[in-house]
């Protein structure tokens, strides 16, 4: 087992003692960490030192707000002022790691799905042997390229505001929001829908597949890199 995975499975358990608003606390300063610019170690070794913390605050029965002083994102920074930053190589690394991630599940998806209704079709005798050749559509690829790119900000989205000073929002901003991602995702599906017709290239399913499971395992690869180097 390498360091950083145990060091990850001892704050998992030590993350157990905690309850109430240190649970809370402890979890939204994570999410914050992870969307910080530094390697997963540095995430682990910071969150042992909160831990410790945390848990001898814990047993003085000291509240998480006196411990930290209010302002639990203006705490994270002064932490990670003192903690290495990735290196322009890393940053690299982590991009291409979570593209291929994307890549690889999306296509994934996309090659089961297609063999699989064809198949469907083909077993109720409504339409013709299923080629073992999947099209690949402009819809498609932009379909592809779209939830990569809108999963990337939405992660980084969520990290970044998870320390964000708590503010009563509108109803009227929620709806707002609500009604602006579906139609993102209303405009990406009518792409896929209206271009599909706009076929690109056709791809073996077999090949297509060995072509998904070399991304994920380049993916799995370039994120252990990202931690080393």
């Amino acid at each position: 087992m390498n360091e950083l995975k145990r060091l990850n499975r001892e704050n998992n358990e030590l993350d157990k003692q905690l309850d109430g608003a240190y649970e809370s606390v402890m979890t939204d300063m994570v999410c914050y960490l992870r969307g910080a610019d530094i390697s997963d170690y540095y995430v682990e070794a910071v969150r042992r030192d909160l831990l410790s913390m945390f848990l001898a605050a814990k047993e003085r029965g000291e509240d998480v707000q006196t411990l930290i002083g209010g302002d639990f994102r203006q705490f994270c920074d002064s932490i990670l002022e003192n903690v290495p930053h990735k290196t322009r190589r890393q940053r690299m690394a982590e991009l291409l790691s979570i593209v291929l991630n994307c890549f690889g599940i999306l296509v994934g998806i996309h090659l089961l799905i297609s063999q699989v209704g064809d198949l469907l079709i083909f077993a109720l005798k409504k339409g013709p042997q299923p080629s073992l050749s999947v099209p690949v559509s402009l819809g498609d690829l932009i379909f592809f390229v779209a939830i990569t790119v809108f999963s990337i900000f939405f992660v980084q989205h969520i990290c970044k505001t998870a320390l964000a000073q708590k503010r009563p929002s509108s109803k009227k901003a929620n709806v707002i929001s609500f009604l602006l991602l579906w139609a993102f995702l209303a405009a990406v599906l009518c792409c896929k829908l209206f271009l599909k017709d706009y076929v690109l290239f056709a791809i073996p399913f077999f090949v297509g597949m060995a072509l998904v499971a070399a991304s994920l395992l380049l993916s799995k690869l370039l994120s252990r890199a990202d931690n080393c180097l």
